[in-house]
């Protein structure tokens, strides 16, 4: 079975999962996601979105997910700026959902972005956000974990060496 085809079929798992464990399997999509084309990428990412944004009205978390890795397969595509528009809808549908951590997981998204376009002041601004908003909450944990990993990497970046190092421990937990 192809990486495309493995996909596909965790995409239809996304479908049938239950709510809560609907970020668990896009992130085990997004770990599959380097291996594939730009052009796969961007193949699977829309397809499933364009499946879903039709059951926009009876899977509204659903559909801001699908958007959620729209977004995210610009950012690995390089397609920064659209990845940023992207997520910043994805993050007012999350937000007309009353899912905070929707919309913590755009921030830190979008804080990864402007850290490649090397806009760290912005980085830092969205991976924060998201840190607050899902330690919070405590949902997500692996992105809450990329969130520490993100904000300890900045900080090392920048020779700040005592605030980065609790931040690894954490990501490390």
């Amino acid at each position: 079975m192809s990486h495309a085809e493995q996909i596909k079929q965790l995409l239809e798992e996304v479908k049938a999962a239950p709510f809560r464990d609907v970020l668990l399997t896009v992130n085990k999509i997004l770990q599959e996601f380097p291996l594939l084309t730009k052009v796969e990428k961007k193949e699977v990412a829309e397809g499933f979105y364009n499946e879903i944004k039709n059951q926009h009205s009876e899977k509204p978390q659903l559909f801001c997910f699908s958007k959620y890795l729209l977004g995210v397969t610009h950012f690995f595509n390089e397609e920064y700026e659209q990845a940023l528009v992207t997520l910043n809808e994805t993050q007012k549908l999350f937000s007309e959902q009353n899912d905070l951590d929707g919309v913590a997981i755009c921030f830190g998204m979008c804080g990864a972005i402007y850290r490649t376009l090397g806009d760290v002041d912005l980085a830092l601004k969205g991976i924060w956000e998201s840190y607050n908003q899902l330690k919070k909450s405590g949902a997500y944990p692996h992105n809450l974990m990329a969130a520490c990993y993100q904000i300890g990497s900045i900080y090392l970046e920048m020779q700040n060496y005592t605030d980065a190092i609790p931040f690894f421990h954490s990501a490390l937990e």
